[in-house]
Formats: structure tokens, sequence, C-alpha cells
């Protein structure tokens, strides 16, 4: 698998990236390094289409809520939209090619 990683694209280190697939469990993988969103700190601002959500960054998704999503690493090294027991790309309506941004949520 080739993967393009999303760069900063401005001053407030907004990362732009989009989705690059949904797992079998309804994550949501990312084109985003996790090394830009661990500098943002424990939550970050996830932007799509319309929608904001504030996600915190997290280990697994098992330190979630039910039906919290979160903002991971996954197995490849890259950013993943998780839950707790539920399917992320349905809950929040993303699919593959979408464009999404992070930033700081403070």
């Amino acid at each position: 698998i080739n993967l393009v990683l999303a760069l900063p694209q401005d001053d407030d280190a907004k990362i732009n990236g989009e989705v690059l697939w949904v797992d079998h469990f309804g994550a949501v993988e990312l084109n985003i390094d996790p090394v830009d969103v661990m500098k943002m700190g424990d939550w970050v601002l996830v932007r799509w289409g319309e929608e904001t959500r504030r996600l915190r960054v997290v280990d697994s998704a098992r330190e979630l809520n039910e039906n919290e999503v979160g903002i991971t690493t996954d197995a490849y090294g890259m950013c993943a939209l998780t839950a707790l027991r539920s399917h992320v790309a349905e809950l929040l309506g993303l699919d593959v090619g979408d464009s999404v941004s992070v930033e700081s949520g403070l």
C-alpha cells in the first residue's frame, strides 16, 4: 500500500487529509500522521463537510465511552477515527475519499 501523508496546511497547524478506507469494524482510516496530531494535545477538532466534532486523542478505543468517537493510531501507524462498539463511518457519515481536517481542540 502506498500512502500519501497529509501535511499541515496553514499557520494554525490545521492538517487537511482524507479518508483512505473504512475497516471491517467501521473505523475510519485517515492519511494523517499521528505524530502531527499528538502535537495538538489531548483534544482535536475534526471537520468534514459541514460537520465538526471535538475528539479525544486516545491510545485505544477501549479508553472511550459507549458511542464516543476518538482519534487513535491504527495498526498501520496512521490516524484513525474509532469508537467502542460503534461503526464510526456510519455514525459520522464518512466514506472513502471524503476530505477531513484536524486542528487543535483546546
